[in-house]
Parts: C-alpha cells; sequence; structure tokens
C-alpha cells in the first residue's frame, strides 16, 4: 500500500519544536514526511543541527529550505496582508483586545500608511466594507510564484501542511499554502501557541483543516478569523506534548545544586521571564521579590533562579543578587532532550514558579508544580486584557500577587505543605492541554486528522 506523503512547510527551522510531535505521529503511521523551512527566517544554526539529528534518528523524513518567492509585485500583496490584519483590530471583537496588539500590527506597515492612520479619518475609512474589498482582491490578482508550484508538483504531496500561515511579514508557509489550494491538494494549518489567534494576524488563506488546542481556539477561530467551524478540529497542543512522556529529573537535587552553584538545603524558586512585549524590564520584580525573601526569616535563604525569556534576556544583566542564578544564562527554548532535562530539574527541585505572562507557565503547570503570577497594575494591560492569560487565571490554575510581600506570604504556605489549587491544575491541563484525554497526544490527534483529510473524511 503506497505510504501518504506529506509536504511540511513551517515559517522557521526554529520552530520545529512546536511541530515535532505531529511530525512523530505521521511518521509513526508510516507517512513519508518532506519538512521544508524559510532560511530567511531561521536564525539559530542549532535549529538546523537538530533537524539534522531528528533526520538521522528517524526514517521516512528529509528536510530542506523552501523555494524563495520572487517579483518585486509581490511586496504590494504583502503589504495589503499586513494592512488587512491591522484593519481586524479595527473591527469587532479585536478591537477589544489590548490596544497593543492594534498599534503593534500597524507599526509592521510601511511608514507612509503608519503616518496615514494615525489619524481618525484614514481608520474608519480602511475600517469600512469597501477597503476590505479592496484589499482582498489583492490576493485574488496573485497567485503563488511558479517556483513554489514547480516544488510542490516535484514532491506530489497527499497533503500540504503549512503552518503558522498568520504570522506578520508573509513568509512561505503562507505562499505554499495559496499554491497547494490552486492546486486541489488538501491543506491543513497548526496553531502554534496559545495567543496565536488573537494577537497575531489573519488567516489570509484558509486551510481545509484548522488545528486547534481547545474550544476556547475553536471559538477564537470562528470569531476574529471567519473560518468554517466544519473546517476546524481540536487536537490539544502538540508543543506540550514532550511533557508527557517520563516526566522524571535527570539528576538528583544534591548534583543540580552542585552544578549550579546552588545550596542543596535551601528552598528553590523559579522566575519564569516573559516576553519584551509583555513585561519589558521586568528585572524589578526579581529584586522586589528577593528584598521580601531576606525580610522573611523562613524564606531569607530561598534561592531563586531566573528562567529568561530567550529574546529577553539581557535585562537581567545588571541584577547583583545574592543566592539568585540565570538558568540557562542564554535563554533558550526546551528543544533537545538536553534542555528539556534542564527545564525539568529546574521545576522538579524548585518550591514553585513566579512569572508575569508567559507560555512558561503552561509548562510548569504540566510538570505538576505550583504557580505564581506577579499582578502589579503596571501588568494590568498585559495579563487581564489578553485573553490568553485569561484563560489560565481564570482556571484557577495559578495564585494571582500584587507585590513581593503577597507572594513570601503564598510560598510560605506551600512550603507548609498546604498546595490548594492542584485540582485546578489538573482540570487546566485536561481542558486546555489535551481535551482529548490525557493520554491522547496533541501529535496523535493532528496525524489522524491529517490522515482523515486524505481519505476525505469531515
Amino acid at each position: 500500500m503506497p505510504k501518504n506523503k506529506i509536504l511540511f512547510v513551517i515559517r522557521t527551522a526554529d520552530q520545529f519544536i512546536y511541530y515535532k510531535s505531529i511530525v512523530e505521529a505521521l511518521l509513526d503511521h508510516g507517512c513519508l514526511v518532506r519538512l521544508l523551512y524559510d532560511l530567511k527566517w531561521t536564525g539559530k544554526p542549532d535549529s538546523l543541527k537538530s533537524l539534522e539529528m531528528f533526520g538521522r534518528e528517524r526514517g521516512n523524513f528529509e528536510f530542506g529550505a523552501i523555494a524563495h518567492h520572487t517579483g518585486k509585485w509581490r511586496k504590494v500583496l504583502f503589504c495589503a496582508r499586513e494592512t488587512l490584519s491591522y484593519r481586524s483590530y479595527l473591527l469587532g471583537e479585536r478591537k477589544k483586545l489590548r490596544k497593543f496588539y492594534q498599534d503593534r500590527w500597524k507599526s509592521y506597515l510601511p511608514k507612509i500608511l503608519q503616518n496615514l492612520f494615525e489619524y481618525k479619518i484614514p481608520r474608519l475609512a480602511l475600517a469600512s466594507a469597501p477597503s476590505g474589498w479592496f484589499l482582498r482582491t489583492f490576493e485574488k490578482i496573485f497567485s503563488a510564484d511558479k517556483k513554489i508550484f514547480s516544488d510542490i508538483k516535484k514532491y506530489s504531496p497527499d497533503v500540504v501542511f503549512a503552518s503558522p500561515g498568520n504570522m506578520r511579514f508573509s513568509s512561505a508557509d503562507l505562499e505554499y499554502l495559496k499554491a497547494a489550494k490552486a492546486l486541489a491538494i488538501p491543506t491543513a494549518v497548526s496553531v502554534v501557541s496559545w495567543d496565536n489567534l488573537t494577537n497575531k494576524g489573519l488567516f489570509h488563506i484558509f486551510p481545509d483543516r484548522l488545528l486547534v488546542w481547545n474550544e476556547e481556539d475553536k471559538k477564537e477561530a470562528i470569531v476574529h478569523h471567519g473560518i468554517p467551524e466544519s473546517s476546524i478540529k481540536i487536537i490539544g497542543a502538540p508543543l506540550f506534548d514532550q511533557w508527557f512522556t517520563e516526566l522524571k529529573p535527570s539528576q538528583t537535587r544534591e548534583e543540580f545544586c552542585h552544578k549550579n552553584g546552588l545550596r542543596g538545603a535551601d528552598p528553590i524558586i523559579t522566575y519564569l521571564g516573559s516576553s519584551l512585549n509583555v513585561a519589558q524590564d521586568e528585572s524589578w520584580v526579581v529584586e522586589e521579590i528577593r528584598g521580601a525573601f531576606d525580610k522573611d526569616p523562613l524564606l531569607k535563604k530561598a534561592q531563586i533562579i531566573i528562567r529568561p525569556y530567550p529574546a529577553n534576556k539581557k535585562i537581567y544583566k545588571r541584577l547583583n543578587l545574592h543566592s539568585t542564578i540565570i538558568l540557562p544564562k542564554e535563554g533558550g527554548l526546551p528543544s533537545s532532550k538536553e534542555t528539556l532535562n534542564l527545564f525539568l530539574d529546574t521545576l522538579y527541585f524548585s518550591v514553585c514558579t513566579v512569572g508575569i505572562n508567559t507560555s512558561g507557565m503552561i509548562d510548569a503547570i504540566i510538570a505538576g508544580k505550583p504557580g505564581m503570577v506577579f499582578m502589579p497594575e503596571k501588568y494590568k494591560s498585559s495579563q487581564m486584557e489578553t485573553k490568553h492569560f485569561q484563560h489560565i487565571f481564570n482556571s484557577g490554575a495559578l495564585e494571582g500577587v500584587k507585590d513581593g510581600s503577597e507572594c513570601a506570604a503564598a510560598i510560605r504556605h506551600l512550603i507548609g505543605g498546604r498546595d490548594e489549587r492542584k485540582e485546578n491544575r489538573i482540570a487546566f491541563i485536561e481542558h486546555f492541554i489535551r481535551p482529548n484525554g490525557l493520554r491522547t497526544s496533541a501529535g496523535e490527534c493532528a496525524a489522524k486528522e491529517i490522515e482523515n483529510l486524505i481519505k476525505g473524511c469531515s
């Protein structure tokens, strides 16, 4: 029986971790997978090394760079797409979201348009139905690049999986999606992260299947993007599948502490850093928490591990706090066995985590670790005014604290053996991360949906 051929196109090799469990499940099902990435967006050499290692370990898998689209007129199409995405933040439910997203997307437009939309009347004109119709015509006028058509035909796939499909500045994933639709080849897109449907761009090309994490994602795909409900399938969160394998530390507490200059006898708290867009310079939060610990007899010897957000790690360089370390010093996602082990060990040996708004909180919840959310008024707009944060906080899985003293009090509570949110954390995982069952991986669900798509099943 011929094997199903999957052309798997992603924006950047750096994002392979987001789709790894889907690729693994497809290979386990006997599919042939050719993965392509946009070299223009791939910034980390280690990402290519990870792909090379994965390719050596698995059969029926090959990878390479995409065929780049060309033509100066395509810039017009790309500008129309960015303008449509900006326009979406002026309308309906998206208009109710954090204004930061609207302003951020405007910054992606050409300078002349940025200046124009500073004024109310041009914004009102852009929000009108005729403007939307006019901008959408560019998608109909411009077909996908001939090189991309040729690349798809050469591989002759049964499905083109192109993701994420709605990030800023058009990349190859969207162009391959468009070409595949024109060739009548079934298409699928997987939602990348917990905030992808509310604070990113529009889907300018609708896939035949949009694979989402949960019911909240499904509603957001319908409300914010107009994707038909019949095209949406709930699979869970592929990014977090790796946490559901053998969750045990790779070393003893003594080994971990000795290796990282920590004291094995004293409590450890992990601070999970957020992105620059969310928290700017959040190093002051660590200082405040450290100061509160120093005033508390029970927590005076507590140690803090700062786990920086990969693109927001420089802010901690100025800190000179006792019993406080940065790990890993260069940041980074848990994208390999070694980096995943380091993250798991960090969580396992910690009393709890503290953070502002980061997906690392979800990692910690899955690992069974209690979590605090630092919630001063300063961060209101990047917390309770964002849909993805509301999902996690309103679940009751995390405890909110307003300052360092409240944080210290909550941690004393945990050290005393009172973990009152454990059931809420489990419920959050069952609802938000693995809605198809704790033992059913999102990657496996995605593979089945892709096979159903090939068979023509609804």
